[in-house]
Parts: C-alpha cells; sequence; structure tokens
C-alpha cells in the first residue's frame, strides 16, 4: 500500500493495524503449539484413578471444540453464521488475544494438571471454566463496543 492509499481504501486497516494483526496472528501460533503439545501429553495422561482416554485419537478435537466453543469458533456456530473453517481469520486484534490467551491458558492448566496428578475430569473441567471466563470478558468487550454496555 502506498502513502496515497487511504485507510477507506483498505477497509479502515492502516498498515501499521495490518502488521499489527499479522504479528499477534504469528505469535498465536506458538501458543497453539504449546496447546497441541499439552493435548498430546493429556492424550496419553491416565490419572491416579487409572483414567485414561478411551478415544486418544480424538483428544485434540475434543479438547479444541471445548476452548473455541465459548468464542463462537466450534462447527455449528460458524455454519450458523456462515463463516469459513478458520473462523479466528475474522477476529480482530482483541478477539485474537483473547482466544491466544485463552489457548495458552489451557496448555498451562494441561501441563500443571497432569504434573500435580489431578483427575481427567478434574483438568477438563478447570480448561473449561478458564476459557468460559476469557470469553465472557470478550463479550463483555464486544457489547461495550456496540454500545450494550
Amino acid at each position: 500500500m502506498n502513502a496515497v492509499t487511504t485507510t477507506a481504501q483498505t477497509g479502515g486497516i492502516t498498515p501499521y493495524r495490518q502488521r499489527h494483526i499479522a504479528a499477534i496472528r504469528e505469535a498465536g501460533k506458538a501458543d497453539r503449539r504449546a496447546l497441541t503439545d499439552a493435548i498430546q501429553v493429556f492424550a496419553e495422561y491416565t490419572d491416579p484413578a487409572g483414567n485414561s482416554p478411551s478415544r486418544p485419537d480424538l483428544a485434540y478435537v475434543s479438547m479444541t471444540r471445548t476452548i473455541y466453543a465459548p468464542f463462537g469458533l466450534n462447527v455449528k456456530q460458524r455454519d450458523a453464521k456462515e463463516l469459513a473453517l478458520e473462523a479466528r481469520n475474522t477476529f480482530d486484534e482483541t478477539e485474537l488475544v483473547f482466544l491466544q490467551v485463552a489457548e495458552r491458558s489451557a496448555a498451562e492448566i494441561i501441563w500443571a494438571g497432569v504434573d500435580a496428578g489431578w483427575l481427567r475430569v478434574e483438568i477438563k473441567q478447570r480448561v473449561k471454566e478458564n476459557t468460559k471466563l476469557f470469553a465472557a470478558q470478550l463479550a463483555g468487550i464486544r457489547n461495550m463496543r456496540a454500545g450494550r454496555a
């Protein structure tokens, strides 16, 4: 984009903001990789009560569904909103950061739970509750933006 291009011509997104969004997306890759690694550990984890995954091959799908649903990113929600498979691409900077922190936090909870010997159900519940808190905070910001706060 040259210096003559206006923000109206780019949908209101300045070059600085475009670079900022790209940087957030790039940083998010590391957090998603950490989440993938944590889910792999969880898929192999047998808790002190002897509970192990019945379908370790579905661990990633199950855990990401738990994390993404409160943010409106599960399959049914995307279909209802007619969003692409990569619905996260419709998120602005604030929304991406909230999702990124939720993903990193989920990874940290999984690792902490495995290290501490929590029951599998407890780890899943803590991830779910934590993610809902982030999504609720994001919903509050969205409401403020829309003048509903």
